[in-house]
């Protein structure tokens, strides 16, 4: 019974450790009330299209390859979805997958994507 005792004190003791090791990064005020504005917005203008209902810190972007991989779901043309409206009747707002644009189109918002985000930017989703 002591053999057991111990063996799961020490197990508590590992997962307490490895736990406190392991925390999540926190979103600083700035940020927090940066990105509620926006879906604030957002959900005003598009909530009958696509509400958001939720959003996490993910810190810093500051690897590369992270960059690389941010910048590819940002402009994947079967995952994005872009603003689209009739300018004879601006009220009547939709969002379109960014495959349903012409290449030309997309190619100018993948560049223009690409010189918003940059390395050392907060990251959330």
């Amino acid at each position: 019974m002591k053999r057991y005792f111990s063996a799961i004190l020490a197990l508590f003791l590992v997962a307490v450790l490895i736990t406190g090791c392991f925390q999540l990064p926190k979103a600083p005020d700035s940020i927090k009330t940066r990105v509620n504005n926006v879906i604030e917005k957002w959900n005003n203008l598009y909530a009958n299209e696509l509400e958001i209902i939720s959003w996490n810190y993910e810190g810093i972007l500051d690897d590369p390859v992270k960059y690389q991989g941010v910048l590819a779901l940002l402009t994947d043309p079967d995952s994005v979805r872009i603003v689209h409206t009739d300018i004879t009747d601006p009220g009547l707002l939709s969002l379109l997958l960014l495959s349903a644009v012409p290449a030309d189109s997309q190619k100018e918002f993948k560049e223009s994507v690409e010189g918003l985000v940059e390395i050392g930017q907060h990251l959330v989703n």
